[in-house]
């Protein structure tokens, strides 16, 4: 899980697009990358993520992330709970 002060933020190629994360949308493990966000990418799509943070020490470090979709769902959204109806006499 990535953690840190600020939050973490998707975009699209050159800013065509952006999402700021909740706590645990992005997740690096040795497995891989997964992220949570609004867009979908179809199977076999190569995808290059930079990963951008000041270190205290060396400033501002950049990494270069690439990798190949192989799963992607829609995402759910948050669930709206609606007043109960009133039951009426039938």
């Amino acid at each position: 899980m990535l953690t840190g002060t600020d939050t973490p933020s998707l975009y699209l190629d050159y800013g065509a697009d952006a999402q700021r994360c909740g706590c645990g949308d992005v997740d690096l493990s040795e497995r891989g990358m997964r992220f949570t966000s609004r867009w979908q990418f179809s199977i076999g799509t190569q995808l290059s993520v930079l990963l951008v943070h000041m270190h205290p020490r060396l400033g501002l470090c950049r990494m270069t992330l690439e990798g190949i979709v192989v799963w992607c769902e829609p995402k759910l959204a948050k669930a709206t709970r609606a007043p109960p109806l009133p039951r009426t006499p039938g």
